[in-house]
C-alpha cells in the first residue's frame, strides 16, 4: 500500500546483505517492477526477492529478470511522483494505442465520458453528495450536473464520503 517506501526499502536492503552477497544497484526499470508489485507477502516477500535477485545479479546491476515476480502493475508504469495530468495521459496514450486497428469517430466523447463519470463521483464524495456544491466546485450549473449524473447512473444518494 505504500509503494512510496519501497525504493528506500530495496535500498536498505542491498545494504543489508552487500556484505554477503556483494554490492548491487537496481536498473530503474527493475526498481520500477518492485515498486509496482502488490507484495501480498509484504516486506518479508520484498526482502526474499530483493535477495534472490541479488543473487542471480552477477554483473553487479539488478535488472527486471533477475525478479521472480509478475508483470509490472499499472501503478508501476508510472512514475512514483507523477502529477495527475501524466497518469491520465500515460493511461491515455495506451488506450488510444490499443484503439488503433478500431476507426472511431466519437474517441473524445467516449474518453470524456471515462474522465467525467469518476470525476462526478469524486466530487460527490467531497461535498457529501450535496449537488448544490458540487456543482460550484465543477462550475457548472446545478441541472448540469444533475443531466450528468443521470447520463452516467449515478445516484447521489449512494455515493459514499
Amino acid at each position: 500500500e505504500r509503494r512510496r517506501d519501497i525504493p528506500l526499502l530495496v535500498e536498505h536492503l542491498l545494504a543489508k546483505y552487500a556484505a554477503e552477497l556483494g554490492e548491487r544497484g537496481v536498473a530503474p526499470e527493475a526498481l520500477d517492477r518492485l515498486v509496482g508489485h502488490d507484495w501480498p507477502g509484504n516486506v518479508r516477500e520484498l526482502e526474499n526477492v530483493v535477495q534472490r535477485a541479488m543473487v542471480m545479479a552477477t554483473t553487479g546491476v539488478i535488472l527486471p529478470e533477475h525478479l521472480p515476480i509478475g508483470p509490472v502493475s499499472a501503478a508501476a508504469s508510472v512514475a512514483i511522483d507523477a502529477t495527475l495530468e501524466e497518469i491520465i495521459e500515460r493511461k491515455l496514450i495506451e488506450c488510444v494505442r490499443g484503439l488503433r486497428e478500431h476507426a472511431s469517430a466519437n474517441l473524445y466523447d467516449l474518453m470524456i465520458g471515462l474522465v467525467e463519470k469518476p470525476l462526478l463521483r469524486a466530487v460527490l464524495r467531497e461535498t457529501g453528495g450535496n449537488q448544490v456544491r458540487a456543482a460550484q466546485i465543477l462550475g457548472i450549473n446545478r441541472n448540469t450536473l444533475r443531466k450528468k449524473l443521470t447520463e452516467h447512473g449515478i445516484d447521489p444518494d449512494t455515493v459514499e464520503p
